[in-house]
């Protein structure tokens, strides 16, 4: 899953932007984007509050029985 995931869709998208970036009248822009700081700054800060917000998610129900509990029982059987 995650190596169809990766080929159909990551890098999908950065051949497009790459055939697009060649095709268009503004050139250079993706070789500006992946050589600067700022945009894997930003990529791992979106990455670090989805992280945040599916773990506070899956542990709000925890004391409930909710999905980490009969996860964390699955994984202990």
């Amino acid at each position: 899953m995650f190596v169809s995931m990766l080929c159909l869709s990551i890098c999908l998208y950065i051949a497009y932007m790459w055939i697009s970036n060649v095709l268009s009248g503004v050139r250079g822009v993706v070789t500006i984007a992946y050589t600067t700081l700022d945009v894997y700054l930003s990529v791992l800060f979106c990455i670090g509050v989805l992280l945040l917000l599916d773990g506070l998610l899956v542990f709000a129900n925890f004391g409930r029985g909710g999905y980490a509990s009969k996860m964390r029982k699955v994984i202990h059987e």
